[in-house]
């Protein structure tokens, strides 16, 4: 019995975190706003995710200025923080006193809901506060 029980905890797990990646923004040491396109085929959820590689030292904050474009039209902009997570694999977290080491992919609470058959463009800018930190990657990708 604790065998089954063991298997299906697996595959529960496994379904939970089987979204499909689609789009990838990758952040350069600027943090300059990127953009990408997103073609949906059919009217489906989208998710953002954050896939991040970071050292700080408290007070520190990272958030994404996100808008969501279709047909050169803005039809959503939100500000989501990159720790606001429901979801994460992947985490190594370290904390000595103030300082962090944070390396993990996390779905963001925020998301776009389900979008209608089309093409999108995704515009993201990060923003940083903090006086001690280093990026060692810092990305944004769209999942179905």
């Amino acid at each position: 019995m604790k065998h089954k029980y063991l298997v299906l905890c697996f595959v529960l797990s496994l379904l939970v975190s089987c979204s499909s990646e689609v789009a990838r923004i990758q952040f350069n040491k600027n943090l300059d706003s990127e953009s990408c396109k997103v073609t949906i085929t059919e009217k489906q959820k989208i998710e953002l995710w954050t896939d991040l590689d970071i050292q700080y030292t408290d007070p520190f904050s990272l958030v994404y200025e996100i808008e969501l474009l279709k047909d050169d039209k803005s039809i959503y902009e939100k500000i989501c923080n990159a720790f606001d997570i429901d979801y994460e694999k992947f985490s190594v977290k370290t904390q000595v006193n103030k300082k962090h080491s944070i390396k993990y992919q996390g779905r963001l609470k925020s998301h776009f809901g389900e979008l209608e058959k089309g093409s999108y463009t995704v515009v993201v800018k990060p923003v940083v506060k903090g006086k001690e930190f280093t990026l060692k990657k810092i990305d944004i990708f769209i999942a179905k």
